[in-house]
């Protein structure tokens, strides 16, 4: 059985930070901030990412092709 995927969004208050212990096989991204909910009374709301390292060349890319994207719609 499946179980319903939980969205959850934040307005982040600092940069995240990344993390990656000695000879750890992962990335940890960590991004802090409060959370976008009427129903939670805490919002203050931290996401941690165990990103394979295999996987971060990978987002290193998608976000460069983000930036050139955005840099090329900015006119000078």
């Amino acid at each position: 059985m499946l179980c319903a995927m939980q969205d959850i969004g934040i307005v982040c208050s600092r940069a995240p930070t990344v993390d990656r212990p000695t000879s750890a096989r992962y990335v940890y991204l960590t991004f802090e901030g409060l959370r976008e909910s009427r129903t939670i009374a805490d919002k203050h709301t931290r996401i941690r990412i165990a990103l394979p390292m295999l996987e971060t060349a990978r987002l290193g890319e998608m976000l460069a092709e983000l930036s050139d994207r955005e840099a090329g719609d900015v006119a000078i």
